[in-house]
């Protein structure tokens, strides 16, 4: 065993160079290399990080939705390709009025989705899926402004709104019911909410009581 390490030993130090790879449980390992000094008694290593895919459900007419991963291509003809959509829209927090985007328009005010927003998609169709592949998102700050707000929900796990919901900022959040298609509001001093939770790929609005920063910590979202 000790000459079977010591030749392994050997061989690193001769070529100075081994290649590493990981499962992370998405469709691909992750790989890198190792990379060994005698001179200076270093070790660096560089990775390669595997794309995450998810999917995001998207129903006739309106559908409020977050990005599940942070996509590497943000072109909306490129996410929504294959889908038939009529408009996507987004919040303007200056403005406090929604952008509107058409596929059949000549200049556009936006012509990419952002992992860290929520957009409404109008499908024409009964149901479609939107393929998202990207990086896993990370912790992230998202900039408030006093009144309504439209952050996006990035991860691929569901969680209690409580985790991030902070009453003291926030007056309001909204949800999207895509079979009434209304909205559905949640306020900490209601009786009775329609919902506590969000999960993956639904977007949201959020009324702040002044501008800040809505900060998302993976580790506490996920326990």
């Amino acid at each position: 065993m000790v000459a079977a390490l010591a030749i392994l030993v050997a061989i690193i130090a001769t070529l100075q160079v081994l290649t590493i790879f990981f499962f992370s449980g998405a469709s691909e390992p992750l790989t890198g290399h190792f990379t060994g000094s005698n001179a200076h008694g270093t070790v660096s290593f560089n990775f390669i990080i595997s794309t995450l895919f998810c999917q995001v459900p998207l129903t006739r007419g309106w559908s409020l939705i977050s990005l599940c991963a942070d996509v590497l291509n943000r072109n909306i003809t490129t996410l929504l390709a294959g889908i038939d959509y009529r408009y996507v829209m987004r919040w303007n927090q200056t403005g406090q009025q929604f952008d509107i985007y058409s596929p059949r328009a000549v200049d556009n005010p936006f012509t990419t989705m952002e992992y860290n927003t929520s957009y409404f998609i109008n499908l024409n169709v009964p149901s479609a899926d939107m393929n998202v592949s990207g990086l896993p998102a990370v912790d992230l700050d998202i900039s408030m402004v006093s009144g309504w707000n439209g952050p996006g929900y990035p991860y691929i796990f569901n969680t209690s709104i409580m985790k991030y919901f902070n009453s003291t900022k926030y007056r309001y959040m909204m949800k999207w019911n895509t079979s009434a298609q209304d909205y559905m509001l949640y306020s900490p001093r209601a009786v009775d909410n329609p919902f506590t939770d969000i999960k993956m790929g639904e977007g949201q609005l959020l009324n702040s009581y002044a501008d800040g920063v809505l900060a998302y910590r993976k580790t506490l979202l996920q326990s």
